[in-house]
């Protein structure tokens, strides 16, 4: 006989599900091309970091081709602080400062998920997917 899982172990699976939800709808809103470059992309990323608080925020999403996402001179995880640097201006000019600068006071506040606040959740970002989809059809 299987053992119920856990409430801590579901909690853990959902925020996966999520996760991968997540990274599935930014690489399909960018219809799997680098935000940047426009060339074949390959990874979502998030701008303000996986914090809790914006872990799931679709505005929290950039999808990036390798060289963008962390090996390029301009990157998002470059190990060269001036590529990190330079990666922020793209960001400031693609989506403004006042954008980014609410992510970032967003990201700050503290969040901490339930299980039937990340079932909500999942439910939301399938429902986002499903329309994504379905635009792509039309």
């Amino acid at each position: 006989m299987r053992k119920k899982k856990t409430y801590s172990k579901r909690v853990k699976a959902l925020k996966r599900q999520c996760d991968d939800l997540w990274a599935k709808i930014v690489k399909v809103r960018a219809g799997g091309l680098c935000e940047i470059c426009e060339q074949e992309g390959s990874d979502s990323h998030h701008h303000e970091g996986r914090g809790l608080n914006v872990r799931w925020d679709l505005d929290n999403g950039i999808f990036l081709c390798k060289s963008h996402h962390t090996f390029g001179r301009i990157a998002a995880h470059c190990t060269a602080h001036s590529g990190q640097v330079e990666f922020h201006k793209l960001l400031i000019e693609k989506y403004g400062s006042e954008f980014l600068d609410g992510l970032a006071c967003k990201s700050r506040q503290t969040k901490k998920w339930n299980l039937s606040e990340l079932e909500k959740l999942k439910g939301h970002l399938r429902e986002e997917m499903r329309k994504l989809e379905y635009g792509h059809l039309i």
